[in-house]
């Protein structure tokens, strides 16, 4: 290529107008620079950093001559810090710090430990296993945010096919195969009757043949009526509510017809509702978490170990293949001993 000369033959003298190529700089040797400014000394720099002395110096030197500016004047005592890296350290620093930050924030979302986790639930999560759950889930993972939604499994069940939920606590055995599910616990069933009602001597399905049954329309009300059917008990007299389960208990105390809840929510006192167990032997409800298994929010795998830690599946009998049955909730959240009829 014929290079370019000026009427003496010489090449032209550089454009200084021109801007100089960007400059490339680590934040690793930046780092070195920090800690050198900081301990004042080159031995002690390296030895915070666990590092050879050459490595430094020579991180010194590449910076500067990268940089066109000295960044630290030697003398008899050591070496100290120039205008122009003092300058330039406090420039940069508050971009390293950032880069720290962002850098921490980033590993602890991967690990699960920050970011968002949305959970939904069929019924209240103020008391009962499934508010231990979400209590100990938030006590190990304090910075992970947690956003509760409310609602039917079937609506539960489509907000976790359209990732609107992360994981979904769903009662009973009817879910869209393209879900993952665990079992966790059983509910004892309770009728919920008005407290002016009579008590009856044992309160089975064939309460609910000489009244209505009130049920959300956000309810199962078909899982309710197969238990029922199991059991020999009646055609239930069902009247859907458009309003959330407190207004149906609302209903129920004031002697409009009866209601049916999960254990965890007798837990809790309603005004002029009385609650009672169903003794019947398919009068319980199997809790479960289930998810969509292509969800890769690291909060949900962390949630996914929690519940598998604290309910592990028990393994199948060998005589007939079947799992043991789990154990009903008693009224602190806990398993009552004994098996579940």
């Amino acid at each position: 290529m014929e290079l370019l000369t000026n009427e003496r033959g010489t090449p032209p003298p550089p454009d200084l107008r021109q801007p100089r190529q960007p400059v490339s700089i680590e934040l690793r040797h930046i780092r070195i620079c920090i800690e050198v400014a900081r301990h004042g000394a080159i031995r002690r720099a390296a030895s915070s950093l666990n590092i050879d002395e050459a490595a430094v110096s020579r991180t010194i030197k590449n910076m500067e001559d990268t940089l066109g500016v000295s960044l630290f004047e030697r003398y008899s005592g050591g070496i100290r810090i120039t205008d122009a890296g003092r300058n330039f350290l406090a420039d940069v620093q508050p971009a390293v710090e950032t880069i720290r930050r962002a850098t921490a924030n980033a590993g602890a979302a991967g690990r699960g430990e920050s970011g968002r986790l949305q959970l939904g639930v069929v019924w209240s999560a103020a008391a009962g296993p499934s508010h231990t759950l979400i209590s100990d889930y938030r006590l190990a993972l304090p910075a992970v945010a947690l956003a509760l939604t409310e609602d039917g499994s079937t609506e539960l069940a489509n907000a976790l096919l359209d990732r609107s939920l992360d994981v979904a606590l769903l009662v009973g055995d009817l879910f869209p195969r393209s879900l993952s599910h665990h079992p966790l616990w059983d509910e004892r069933l309770h009728f919920a009757v008005s407290s002016a009602a009579p008590s009856p001597e044992s309160p089975g399905w064939d309460l609910l043949a000489s009244r209505p049954l009130l049920i959300a329309t956000s309810e199962d009300s078909n899982m309710l009526q197969r238990l029922a059917y199991r059991d020999g008990g009646p055609r239930f007299q069902i009247e859907l509510q458009d309003c959330s389960r407190e207004g149906v208990l609302g209903l129920v105390a004031a002697g409009v017809g009866a209601a049916i809840v999960c254990e965890s929510a007798t837990l809790i006192p309603i005004p002029g509702v009385r609650f009672e167990p169903i003794d019947a032997p398919h009068g319980v409800c199997a809790v479960c978490a289930a998810w969509l298994p292509e969800n890769d929010n690291p909060a949900l795998r962390r949630f996914i170990s929690l519940i598998k830690t604290r309910y592990p599946i028990q393994p199948r009998s060998a005589a007939t293949g079947a799992r043991p049955t789990s154990r009903p909730i008693d009224a602190s959240g806990k398993q009552r001993p004994g098996r579940s009829p």
